[in-house]
């Protein structure tokens, strides 16, 4: 008599103890070779290039700025004066230099893509996009936190770097760098590239890999926190769907409300009028509108919780480790530390 299968292996035939780092050219899955230490070890060496490719983006983005720093000086251009300049340097190099050198890593690892076919309805993204504005006001909250005990620990007071770069930048630069390419960009490379490669582990692990990647190559606390939650958000909606265009609608239209809200305050005078009590009348209208924005977003926050525990089917690892293995490969990885002190270092 035939044993009988796991209805989860019958469902998805990718679901088993394989390990794909021994797969054929083919795409045949191959049981794994070598003692656990030696499957382990190897496991290592794959993510270690993972979050590698993720630090090449930041390598790549300094050695962008300094060549663009460089020729703008040629052509007598002050990049601390000139804010559009400022703005380029500190914005374009990334998206330029900076994530196709670590395209020169990525394409040697292995992809797991998510199945696809699973639709996301108008009103779940609806939800979806309440639960990420929920999540950035407390992931905010921790940023501001987190800033003002360095700031009291080194005597130091940090502004966000958002703030820097869009205070005086003209809107439709903005909103074409960071609501247009930005979603484009950082979808393909972190829910994309990053969660195909780390699925072997795990939905749940994939996700969450993404969303340290994500919030820490930020390199800075005022958005570290905001960028992991939101960054979990997105991977679920890559993971459960399949497709890439949810997330990045999703993320465009996250960023979209951040960058339209911030020019219409800059339109009615700054933070510090809004803040005062002689404020434009239009602008307190907008921002009670504001707030109920944010109420809404809660409700929306607990209706996309219903639909996380409701639908999530998360995949299982194609590659048989224990949790402390995975959290070993995730934490313990060199790459990931040095984006840590990076992290530190520039928020000082």
């Amino acid at each position: 008599m035939e044993p009988q299968q796991h209805p989860c292996e019958r469902e998805n035939p990718k679901i088993s103890e394989f390990d794909l780092s021994d797969a054929g050219q083919n795409g045949a899955l191959q049981q794994p070779t070598g003692s656990p230490s030696t499957t382990l070890g190897r496991e290592y060496l794959h993510t270690a290039s993972v979050f590698f490719g993720v630090f090449n983006i930041y390598v790549g983005t300094i050695l962008g700025q300094f060549v663009l720093t460089f020729i703008l000086y040629l052509f007598k251009i002050d990049v601390q004066k000139n804010d559009v300049a400022y703005f380029l340097v500190s914005a374009l190099p990334m998206y330029a230099v900076g994530m196709p050198l670590s395209l020169i890593v990525f394409r040697q690892g292995r992809a797991l893509p998510p199945d696809r076919g699973r639709r996301i309805s108008i009103g779940a993204m609806a939800c979806l996009l309440g639960a990420c504005l929920s999540l950035s006001l407390v992931g905010s909250l921790l940023g501001t936190f987190a800033n003002g005990i360095l700031g009291f620990l080194t005597g130091k007071t940090s502004e966000s770097p958002v703030d820097q770069l869009t205070r005086n930048t003209p809107f439709w630069l903005n909103f074409l760098l960071v609501a247009v390419a930005a979603p484009i960009l950082e979808e393909i490379f972190y829910r994309k590239l990053v969660i195909d490669r780390l699925r072997r582990y795990g939905d749940l692990c994939a996700v969450f890999g993404s969303a340290l990647l994500f919030g820490a190559i930020h390199t800075n606390l005022s958005q570290f926190f905001y960028a992991l939650f939101v960054g979990i958000v997105f991977g679920w909606v890559y993971t459960y769907s399949g497709k890439l265009r949810y997330s990045i609608l999703l993320h465009f239209l996250f960023n979209a409300f951040g960058i339209v809200s911030s020019e219409i305050v800059r339109l009615g005078g700054g933070t510090d009028v809004a803040m005062s009590a002689d404020r434009p009348f239009w602008l307190s209208l907008f921002l009670l509108a504001e707030e109920g924005v944010y109420l809404l977003s809660l409700v929306g926050a607990i209706l996309a919780g219903v639909l996380l525990i409701r639908k999530l089917r998360p995949q299982r690892a194609t590659v048989s480790l224990t949790g402390k293995q995975k959290a070993f490969l995730l934490f313990l990885n060199p790459t990931l530390w040095a984006l840590a002190v990076l992290l530190i270092l520039l928020s000082l």
